[in-house]
């Protein structure tokens, strides 16, 4: 019932004339793990040109489970505007995980073993 009156009282200031956007109370437990994806984020983005070009235009993040996009390698991230080029840096995961032991020797041979990554 407190779910959906949640829900409820989201779309309303959202999606219904609401002011767009909302303030959400009592989930200062979530902040810590929230404050972990931007440190790894950043972590990445920190790594050096040499290592990104590792996994740069690798046709898709099913091959290596990482691509990175960013004009410090010379591989752009889509544009929305196909009359530019995206100054954007972006690193995609896919959700197919690697075969057992491949995530590590990936990691190991590319300069990430150090980021702290925790597989499900």
């Amino acid at each position: 019932a407190r779910r959906g009156q949640a829900l409820g009282e989201m779309r309303a200031a959202l999606l219904k004339g609401g002011p767009g956007y909302f303030y959400a109370a009592g989930v200062e437990d979530l902040l810590g793990e929230t404050a972990k994806v931007y440190e790894l984020s950043q972590a990445l983005h920190n790594l050096p040109v040499d290592v990104k070009r590792c996994f740069a235009g690798q046709g898709g993040s099913s091959m290596l489970g990482v691509v990175y996009s960013g004009c410090d390698v010379g591989e752009h991230e889509l544009a929305y505007d196909p009359a530019t080029k995206a100054t954007a840096r972006a690193w995609d995961y896919s959700r197919v995980r690697f075969k057992e032991g491949e995530g590590q020797k990936v990691q190991a041979s590319t300069g990430l073993a150090s980021l702290d990554f925790e597989h499900v």
